[in-house]
């Protein structure tokens, strides 16, 4: 008799829990309120979407929207998708891109000398003058013509203290940054006048803020990705103009663990993402919409791991006592991304690296454990690892995400 009326009192008080839950889900963590400042960006984006047409839905069309924080290579994605698909980039995108390539150049350097100062580092007593000829500039009045600029360009990065720093503050660099800094010393030195942006050289510059859309087929299916590029993305409500997307993208930037992001984010980015997908998965416009997980940037997590031998568990403690399986390291292993970066990354051993992308996958998957257990409006998670500059790494693993994600849509409709 006790041991019944015990299992009834728990029955009760379960439920009883779960429902108070219930609701303070759906009335307190599901409707935020807005001050002002946001309703008058959220009227700002409802123009924008206007203006590209994305006012109302096509129901013939499957639209995927895709977040994710700023260095968290969406615009990487994005336009290499546009490449893959939309026939690539003409001789005139490539003209026209040479502008915003300058400007991602001299934003490039203006982030390192603001970096240099912050620190009190000064450059060589030789590269001064290049230094301010660079900092004299308007990034969006740069002549291509102009030698000085190219020579200044190449001294500065060349300058041995430049190196060092470089070098030491690695982490902390976005790997766009990274990347012009290169084409600097790459392309720059003798071959400025006969210079035309490659296809990679396009897609690493940054999408602007705002919103963009980008129309395009595979096999006989009609796409639409719509890329977010808004601090808003933090705001629940702004979903609410997405509300007819048939899955979400979420790109996870996995080298980022320990660098901070800025506001309104905080924390460092990737637990900044950890907590926006967290958000993301509470927002009422959402609810039963596949979300894709792009763990991006993963040959900068295996140099980070690898060979930069960054200590994840210093910014992760839990990371000490996880402890997979020899099969779950070998079957997470098999997938695209690994098998590229074992052949590109042959002498190294490259566990350490499999062992730190299946806790961050982990992190993910147990963030959002306890909401599923007692919430019946469950979205379906489908996680891929993706190097989103390279070709063949995009193509498979895309192709791969849209056959899981069409499958979950249609099992959720019959």
């Amino acid at each position: 008799m006790i041991f019944f009326l015990r299992r009834k009192i728990h029955k009760y008080f379960y439920r009883t829990i779960v429902f108070i839950l219930r609701i303070y889900r759906r009335y307190f963590i599901l409707n935020d309120q807005l001050p002002n400042v946001f309703q008058s960006k959220l009227l700002e984006i409802e123009e924008q979407l206007n203006e590209i047409g994305l006012s109302k839905s096509d129901d013939e069309i499957f639209n995927i929207l895709m977040i994710g924080l700023p260095e968290s290579e969406k615009s990487i994605v994005f336009k290499h998708l546009s490449l893959l698909f939309n026939n690539g980039f003409t001789r005139l995108d490539r003209i026209e891109s040479k502008s915003l390539i300058f400007h991602e150049i001299i934003k490039s350097f203006n982030h390192l000398f603001q970096m240099m100062n912050d620190e009190f580092i000064q450059v060589s007593s030789s590269s001064q003058k290049a230094v301010e000829y660079i900092k004299s500039l308007n990034p969006l009045e740069i002549n291509e013509n102009d030698v000085i600029f190219y020579r200044s360009t190449v001294t500065v990065y060349n300058d041995p203290k430049v190196k060092v720093f470089l070098l030491n503050k690695r982490a902390q660099l976005s790997l766009e940054f990274e990347y012009f800094m290169k084409l600097v010393a790459g392309k720059f030195i003798n071959k400025y006048k006969d210079y035309m942006p490659t296809d990679e050289d396009i897609i690493r510059v940054p999408l602007s803020n705002g919103i963009h859309k980008l129309d395009f087929a595979l096999k006989t299916q009609s796409l639409r990705l719509i890329s977010l590029n808004n601090e808003m993305i933090t705001s629940r409500n702004l979903f609410k103009y997405f509300s007819y997307s048939n899955c979400i993208i979420m790109c996870v930037p996995c080298a980022k663990f320990g660098v901070f992001a800025n506001e309104p984010f905080g924390d460092d980015m990737l637990t900044a993402t950890l907590k926006l997908f967290k958000h993301l998965w509470l927002t009422k416009y959402m609810l039963k919409k596949p979300i894709v997980l792009f763990f991006t940037q993963q040959r900068a997590l295996l140099e980070r791991t690898c060979i930069e031998d960054v200590d994840f568990s210093e910014f992760y403690p839990e990371f000490k006592t996880y402890t997979p399986t020899i099969l779950s390291i070998k079957e997470d292993s098999q997938d695209y991304v690994c098998k590229y970066l074992s052949q590109s990354y042959s002498n190294i051993d490259i566990e350490k690296y499999i062992k730190v992308r299946m806790f961050i996958k982990r992190m993910f998957y147990l963030s959002v454990r306890d909401i599923n257990e007692i919430d019946e409006q469950k979205h379906t998670l489908l996680p891929y690892y993706l190097i989103p500059e390279n070709k063949l790494v995009m193509t498979a693993v895309f192709k791969k995400c849209m056959s899981d994600v069409n499958a979950v849509v249609f099992s959720n409709t019959s």
